[in-house]
């Protein structure tokens, strides 16, 4: 914490720089991305700082060191009590300084105390209200049961203030607080809340930091996210029962003595940070060192798009040198990616390149197995084509593994595509694929062991093998994939006459796949009627 402390009055001092971006530090001639990296430098090896402090001390005139007698003397803290140390030269005083840990250590705190006004949080407090019903929950921000035996008795506090509360008011008290740390009768906290939530205190318990929640409960938040989420639609008269309650629970609290578990927990500090840069290849090299500004940085977390209007994914916009920063990352795992559109279109015109010389050297899925990390997401330049229906005809699921080919059924040079990520993903049977102007794709929809289950290839001629494989769909702005399924249904009928009529040459037939290759004909002939008619409902 000293050394915290001691950094913050060092950058108020100016004897740290702070970049313009407010992520960059400098020590020296170091610089850092982000202050945790920072303050682990300065736990590990100090010798910079500790001599820029030790001469703004002298230059200032304090008295923490001084020279009397021809020695030099130095004030420190030794276990609360004022020591001193001498020393020949000034030179020799700064030597050891960066040498005796617990000699900088102590004239740290000396030099710190008068200078930074430290705030420790003992409890943060995090509301989210809504106005439906009247009635509150208050919950440890987390599902884990490791943090239960913490929070369990904030939790039977706070249920003792709201039934005194509730008197006072004239309040029910059961429609005043529910316990979602500990709930009653087995039931768990998603009982209260249908759907998942997201609050502030999440994050801040991710920090270390001890953090609850106060929720409205038993209000699914329909509205959220929807243009029916007007003023008129509030229910003041439940906002304000909520805000009386919780100004009760929350001054009984804080003149409580007892508030806080008597028992030690070690809450661990686990939030992380990401420095990316969206990066191209320019016309002449062999390394992608050109910023690609102007972009969108994307960091997918795993997590849903949006909960209750909080959204679980991060979008940052680039600076100037291509560069974003999260700071607020929660897992152990996360997807960059970066987007640039056509101010004058809107149209995705760079996007990450998932080819040999883009995720396959630079990949995009990267642990997050350092609290600081920098890396590089490489885009290339591309059109953006939607596609449809990439659903298991068989187990109905979505077929989230995507193949790429080009028109020698080869990994194109650069390609890429994007079907979503995280639980959001999963109904979602849609994606976006994007390809340089001009080249022809082919693509496979897969899952898991079962291999390609459809197939996008414009095969148009069943008589020829080598045809049969298909040409390829031009990236061309009048290509569309709209009718995605209907497409790739006459493509793999297609590919499969051909082989047939191949294996019939040489007397291999099997009169099951004959009728279900002539049904399928059947119905992909009927589908074509239809779509002619533009009978929707028969297509």
């Amino acid at each position: 914490m000293v050394l915290r402390r001691v950094i913050e009055g060092a950058l108020a001092r100016g004897l740290i720089g702070e970049g313009e971006d407010g992520v960059t530090y400098q020590l020296g001639d170091q610089v850092f991305t982000g202050k945790e990296a920072l303050v682990r430098s300065v736990a590990d090896l100090d010798t910079v700082l500790v001599r820029a402090v030790a001469q703004a001390s002298m230059e200032d005139g304090e008295d923490l060191i001084v020279q009397d007698d021809g020695a030099w003397r130095v004030r420190y803290q030794d276990g609360g009590k004022i020591r001193q140390a001498s020393f020949d030269t000034s030179e020799d005083l700064l030597r050891e300084l960066g040498d005796d840990e617990d000699l900088r250590l102590g004239f740290y705190r000396e030099w710190v105390d008068p200078k930074v006004d430290s705030l420790s949080v003992n409890l943060f407090i995090s509301l989210d209200l809504s106005t439906q019903t009247d009635e509150l929950g208050i919950w440890n921000s987390n599902s884990s049961f490791y943090y239960k035996r913490y929070f369990a008795p904030f939790g039977k506090n706070f249920m003792n203030y709201s039934r005194k509360v509730s008197r006072e008011l004239g309040y029910s008290f059961r429609d005043v607080l529910v316990n979602g740390i500990s709930p009653e009768g087995g039931k768990s906290w998603e009982t209260f809340v249908p759907g998942e939530i997201s609050v502030n205190s999440e994050l801040v318990l991710t920090t270390g930091t001890p953090a609850l929640a106060f929720v409205t409960v038993n209000d699914a938040r329909f509205l959220v996210d929807t243009p029916l989420d007007r003023p008129q639609n509030i229910r003041y008269d439940n906002l304000s029962r909520q805000i009386r309650a919780l100004a009760g629970m929350f001054h009984m609290a804080f003149e409580d003595p007892e508030l806080f578990p008597d028992f030690k927990m070690r809450l661990k500090d686990t939030m992380r940070s990401l420095k990316a840069r969206t990066m191209i290849f320019p016309r002449r090299s062999i390394v992608p060192d050109l910023p690609r500004t102007g972009a969108i940085g994307v960091v997918r977390n795993g997590k849903k798009k949006s909960y209750k209007g909080v959204r679980g994914e991060y979008f940052e916009v680039v600076d100037d040198d291509g560069s974003f920063f999260v700071n607020r990352i929660r897992v152990e795992q996360v997807q960059v990616e970066g987007y640039r559109m056509d101010p004058a279109t809107g149209r995705v015109s760079y996007a990450p390149d998932r080819g040999i010389q883009g995720a396959q050297a630079y990949p995009m899925l990267i642990k997050m197995d350092w609290r600081d990390k920098e890396w590089m997401v490489v885009l290339f330049p591309c059109e953006a084509f939607n596609f449809f229906d990439i659903v298991d005809p068989r187990y109905l699921t979505k077929l989230s593994e995507v193949t790429v080919f080009d028109e020698t059924n080869a990994s194109p040079v650069e390609y890429g595509y994007t079907i979503g990520e995280g639980p959001s993903a999963r109904d979602e049977p849609v994606g976006v694929l994007f390809a340089r102007p001009g080249a022809f794709v082919k693509m496979g929809f897969g899952a898991g062991i079962l291999g390609f289950r459809s197939l996008l290839l414009n095969s148009k001629n069943p008589d020829d093998k080598e045809e049969a494989l298909g040409e390829g769909f031009a990236m061309e702005p009048g290509s569309s994939f709209a009718r995605t399924s209907y497409q790739s249904a006459k493509d793999m009928w297609t590919l499969d006459e051909a082989r047939m009529r191949e294996l019939r040459g040489f007397a291999i037939e099997n009169q099951r796949l004959n009728d279900l290759h002539g049904r399928a004909r059947a119905e992909l002939d009927l589908a074509e009627e239809a779509l002619g008619r533009k009978e929707w409902s028969e297509f």
